[in-house]
């Protein structure tokens, strides 16, 4: 009887589990709320300070890993329950992004945009818990406010100390840059100094930062500390990252004068020779090619070869390594980085230099070029016999790099297409090849090649500023020498930096270029900082023609000319935009005459012409007038079809993007961007070469159109009559189409249609002016049409307000006889303030008149656009603005049919505007 009840209890044990387990199944329900995808991408996005934890789920369908993380979530406060916790569901037909996972339910933490942990242990709620906690100790690690103190106790303890400066449109990039940079780096420390923080103005002032956004790294060696600026052309990932991996390698860093004590001059009695690695950070290759150096380095020292190592990063100005190129390397040695030099005293006494012709300098292939010199193979020891790989079949190893990164291939790691390798038992007998003997020619200098350091010493000097002479005009304005990439590769990366000369035009005896000598000289010290910029002047005076030619009427006059030299061995320009496009954009300044405003203008004037974007997608709503959108792919992307016929460079290049954003300048605004389509691990290479698959033209009217896309013919897109807004205003196409035509099979035609086509459809009814569109000379302005421009108040041109009506339609009637533009008074003042009749100031107070008269808005001018001291008005000045309702249609209508009649009717001479 007990050994029943004891069966009974037993079994209603059983069931009431069996119960409990059934509840608990069913019970299961979600408990998250889903996140939206655009909500959950924000969430992302900021999630460096406000981390997002979400719970990847099948639609409807709860599980006991959500149980148990919502019990956390809504339990003990605790750091990580102030986070935003929520889920997401996809099924079969949802589509997928870049971060969803291959399984679910899963837990996944986002600490940054490009930092997320998962969870992948049991739903154990204790073990949760102690995740979630590390994570939380992980986030106080991150990023921390840069102040003063802060910073230099770091310098003292760290190697690295890399310090951000953001502005505010680009705040979440930079900041993921900076934490990337520490994720892969050991001894690195960053900070983030925020515009509006406490300490911003001291550490910039202390560290002569003039510019945001940007980096610096203070780099400690021994007790020496050293601070590396970079600008916005140059703080990349892949730029901090490898200036950091470099100075890691054990071997010195040379600047000038290094060399030239060490090196060249070197009074040592005996000369060690020295292998010195010349690079830059956007060098093709540069990881593979450091990697194999440091086992070189490794290598050598392990055998004691009595040989020195260095390296010289030609883009650090702080050891003035450039001048070593330009002074004691030649051009033909230089024409493509990174490369590596031997330098050695021969018997004669005299120091050589040889280059080493490999790819990468791997053990074998630097032993093997040492050893074709006997003289230097005797003195540095090196041994008769190497044998790195051991004496197997010579067919089952190689001495070069394979894969992406430079990795070694052995025996142990071959791809085991033979199981059972044969091992042969020899010796190798190396035979030192004969000396190369020196051909004799007359070699020239880089700077006599490319640079400006040689012309500048030419020129006459005024304040210590070059004077520009007719001379030397192409060399300095149309030939684009890109300063800080002096040897990078043409086709890969040319124009990567703009050259932009800042020219002064003065006179003598003018009071007011006397006057401003002062700030010509600031100017002269700020522009250096910008990547590309220089400043010189001209004196009119002398150079009368020269003056003429550009239209040089007041003085001092500040233009700025953006170089397009590097397009001249472009494969994107064609014989025929060869010559109708000139090799420079021109922009003129009207402003005020003081140093800070100019720099102002000449850094947007010397900004790159493509904005990349990487995932971050320009927002839909549009700033600009007209915009570019690029679309990029990598170039060895797995996912993009294999060329006919394997050809070389078939896909239309970031370069052919970069020239036709550059002819666009001041016209329209470009971005590029990483496409959608493809994973994001598609883009995590070191070393990322990309092409375009896309090209959108996008406008503030709503217009929104692709001008090519991969694998699709230009007449599919361009041809396309279904957006009848983009073709409302402008006459039948005429670009030459081929039958057939892509991008992919004629860069430069390419490069020469979307460049018209977007000119053709740039210009809105109504285009908010700027100075830049406004002063932008060059040969792109297919439209020679008078110009109406209306000088209003923001509250004139808003959707409602009545000239606003007027003004738009009067800009769709005369479409194509006039351009018209508004120019905001209240944000250009001054520049208004030039729309005025010559000496109208003056005159006005000399009898008594009220010069406040024509400082009343709205009010119209008609101008041309190369004629910057004429103007008719509207109202009329004789005439008493406040007595009639001028701007009633039918007579703004009437003025501009009766200039259009007789121009020089109403037209007097202005103030230079």
């Amino acid at each position: 009887m007990a050994g029943c009840e004891r069966r009974y209890g037993f079994s209603k044990i059983i069931v009431l589990f069996l119960v409990q387990s059934a509840t608990t199944s069913t019970d299961l329900s979600p408990k998250f709320k889903d996140f939206l995808p655009n909500v959950l991408e924000r969430h992302i996005k900021v999630s460096r300070h406000l981390p997002v934890c979400v719970i990847y789920r099948k639609p409807g369908e709860g599980s006991l890993l959500e149980d148990v993380v919502h019990e956390l979530w809504k339990g003990d406060k605790k750091n990580f329950t102030s986070w935003e916790f929520g889920s997401y569901s996809f099924g079969k037909n949802t589509k997928l992004h870049y971060r969803n996972p291959s399984t679910v339910p899963l837990l996944r933490c986002f600490l940054g945009l490009t930092s997320h942990f998962d969870y992948t242990d049991k739903p154990n709620k204790y073990k949760i818990n102690h995740w979630l906690d590390r994570l939380a100790r992980t986030l106080e690690d991150q990023l921390q406010d840069a102040t003063e103190q802060l910073v230099e106790k770091t310098a003292d303890n760290y190697k690295f100390t890399v310090i951000a400066f953001p502005d505010p449109a680009r705040h979440t990039e930079i900041e993921e840059m900076a934490f990337q940079v520490t994720e892969e780096n050991l001894n690195c420390k960053a900070y983030i100094s925020h515009i509006h923080s406490l300490d911003n103005r001291k550490i910039r002032l202390k560290y002569k930062v003039n510019e945001v956004p940007s980096f610096i790294i203070i780099y400690r060696k021994d007790t020496v500390k050293t601070v590396h600026h970079f600008s916005k052309q140059q703080m990349t990932v892949l730029s901090l990252d490898i200036f950091i991996k470099s100075r890691l390698l054990p071997v010195p860093h040379y600047s000038l004068a290094k060399f030239e004590r060490d090196v060249i001059k070197s009074s040592m009695k005996i000369y060690t020779p020295k292998i010195l690695t010349f690079y830059a950070y956007w060098s093709p290759g540069i990881y593979g090619y450091l990697s194999a150096l440091n086992r070189t380095i490794d290598e050598f020292w392990d055998l004691d070869v009595e040989v020195l190592f260095g390296l010289v990063d030609i883009t650090d100005d702080t050891a003035d390594s450039r001048k070593i190129i330009n002074r004691w390397i030649s051009s033909r040695i230089a024409q493509k980085l990174p490369f590596t030099l031997l330098y050695y005293k021969d018997s004669n006494n005299t120091i050589q230099q040889r280059l080493f012709t490999e790819e990468r300098p791997t053990p074998m292939s630097v032993y093997n070029w040492l050893s074709t010199y006997e003289e230097v193979a005797d003195a540095i020891h090196l041994p008769f016999i190497y044998q790195p790989y051991g004496v197997e079949d010579p067919n089952m190893f190689t001495y070069k790099d394979e894969g992406p990164y430079g990795c070694s291939c052995y025996l142990t790691s071959h791809n085991q297409t033979v199981s059972t390798p044969q091992q042969y038992w020899w010796t190798w007998t190396i035979h030192p090849k004969k000396q190369r003997q020196k051909k004799t020619e007359t070699q020239k200098s880089w700077h006599d090649l490319f640079g400006t350091e040689n012309i500048n010493k030419k020129l006459e000097k005024l304040e210590d500023i070059p004077l520009l002479s007719h001379l030397y005009w192409y060399e300095v304005v149309e030939k684009s020498h890109a300063p800080l990439h002096p040897f990078m590769p043409g086709r890969e990366w040319a124009g990567e930096v703009t050259k932009v000369a800042l020219i002064i035009f003065i006179m003598a005896d003018c009071r007011s270029c006397k006057n401003g000598m002062e700030t010509f000289k600031n100017l002269q010290n700020s522009v250096k900082y910008i990547a590309g910029g220089s400043v010189y002047l001209v004196n009119c005076t002398e150079e009368v023609e020269l003056c003429k030619e550009h239209d040089i009427r007041g003085f001092p006059t500040v233009t700025a000319f953006r170089g397009l030299g590097w397009l001249d061995s472009s494969t994107c320009i064609s014989d025929e935009s060869q010559r109708l496009y000139k090799s420079y954009r021109r922009m003129d300044y009207h402003g005020v005459l003081q140093a800070k405003p100019i720099m102002v203008w000449f850094g947007e004037i010397a900004s790159s012409a493509v904005k990349d974007r990487l995932f971050e997608w320009p927002k839909q709503q549009l700033v600009e007038d007209v915009r570019l959108v690029g679309v990029l792919v990598p170039k060895a992307s797995r996912f993009l079809p294999i060329p006919p016929g394997r050809k070389q460079n078939y896909y239309f290049s970031y370069e052919c993007y970069r020239l036709i954003c550059e002819r666009l300048f001041g016209k329209a605004t470009c971005y590029s961007v990483y496409s959608k389509e493809l994973p994001q691990i598609e883009f995590k290479q070191k070393d990322l070469d990309v092409v375009v698959s896309k090209i959108i033209l996008q406008r503030k009217d709503g217009v929104d159109a692709t001008l090519m896309q991969m694998g699709h013919t230009l007449s599919q897109s361009l041809e396309n009559q279904e957006n009848t807004k983009l073709h409302m205003f402008h006459k039948a196409h005429r670009y030459k189409l081929g039958h057939g035509q892509k991008c992919e099979t004629d860069h430069a035609a390419c490069t020469d249609i979307i460049t018209a086509f977007t000119l053709d459809h740039s210009r809105l009814p109504i285009t908010q002016i700027n100075s830049n569109a406004f002063h932008t000379s060059d040969s792109l302005d297919s439209e020679d049409l008078p110009i109406l421009i209306a000088l209003v108040y923001k509250d004139n041109i808003t959707d409602i307000a009545s000239f606003s009506q007027v003004l738009t339609e009067v800009a769709y009637q005369f479409y194509n006889e006039i351009i018209v533009m508004t120019l905001d008074v209240e944000e250009f003042p001054a520049w208004a303030g030039q729309f005025l009749p010559i000496d109208y100031t003056k005159i006005m107070i000399k009898y008594d008149g009220d010069p406040k008269l024509l400082f009343d808005y709205p009010r119209v001018c008609m101008v041309k656009k190369k004629d910057h001291t004429h103007a008719a008005f509207y109202p009329p000045l004789e005439e008493d603005r406040w007595l009639v309702d001028w701007f009633e249609p039918y007579k703004l209508k009437q003025f501009i049919l009766d200039y259009l009649d007789d121009p020089s009717q109403n037209i007097i001479e202005t103030e230079h505007f």
